[in-house]
């Protein structure tokens, strides 16, 4: 019989999850990992609300603002 597994959870459930306004992909969480996450999404299915958060390091230089908690 082998040990269970113990991986650590996907980084979407650690730092933010996606959330939707209202059919548009953003974040919500502390922000430390947004290009991470919006960077392989289409641009065009990102939120366009404002203000914008500018973020170093991304492909993006803005991203979209946090939205409401995704439960």
């Amino acid at each position: 019989m082998h040990p269970p597994l113990s991986l650590p959870p996907p980084l979407s459930l650690r730092t933010f999850k996606l959330t939707s306004r209202p059919d548009k992909s953003t974040w919500w969480g502390c922000g430390s990992h947004i290009p991470n996450v919006l960077d392989p999404l289409p641009k065009d299915s990102w939120c366009t609300c404002e203000p914008r958060r500018k973020v170093d390091g991304g492909e993006a230089d803005e991203y979209p603002p946090m939205g409401e908690r995704a439960d």
